[in-house]
This record gives C-alpha cells, structure tokens and sequence, in this order.
C-alpha cells in the first residue's frame, strides 16, 4: 500500500530544472544572443587577448574548446603572426532550427 503525500511534502520535491541557456531569452532572441556571444568571444580571438578570453565565464555548453583557442593565440603571438576570421554563421541561419543552435566560425593564423 503506497501512502499519499501531503500538499507540503508534494511542494518540496525538485522540479525539472530548465534548460539555463534557453530560458531567459524567447525563441527570437536565443540566435541573436548565440551571435553576440560568438561575437565577443571572436573578437578576442582577432585581438589576440587570450587574457581576456580566459577569464571570460561562460557556460561550456555555449563555448567548448576555449583552451584550444587560447593556445592558438598564444602560438599565433609567438610567431607575431595574425588571425584573421574568414567567415561565422549560425546553424540556424541554415536549417531554421531555434532550438538548438551552434556557431561556426573559420579563423586563419598567418604571420
């Protein structure tokens, strides 16, 4: 026999936590604000500001492969070389998928 819970023990059980990323932002807003973080985070890649993009907190899920990066500045500082960023989209401008949203971009290291 299962007993029933209380109206007190029922409120004080955890609910599904939300998706964090997503739910601060509405559907029209979650591609603009993957952009403007991509952006930020290019632009310290372009600037060669691996300080900056260190320190930078942000959820792996929307950034991952932050020390690669970090080393490819580095490395690209060592020969005093340049990067230069040949083109960033958003998956969404593609296949019109607001759900789930990566940012690509293609970046060249030359000296």
């Amino acid at each position: 026999m299962t007993e029933e819970l209380t109206p007190t023990e029922k409120s004080s059980i955890p609910k599904k936590p939300k998706n964090r990323m997503f739910s601060f932002f509405s559907k029209e807003k979650i591609s603009e604000n993957v952009k403007k973080e991509s952006e930020k985070i290019i632009e310290y890649i372009l600037n060669l500001d691996s300080e900056k993009l260190y320190k930078l907190e942000i959820d792996s899920k929307i950034f991952c492969g932050k020390y690669p990066f970090l080393f490819f500045i580095e490395y690209t500082k060592l020969y005093k070389g340049k990067i230069e960023l040949i083109n960033h989209i958003l998956s969404s401008e593609i296949n019109k998928d607001e759900k789930n949203i990566v940012s690509y971009a293609s970046l060249l290291s030359y000296k």
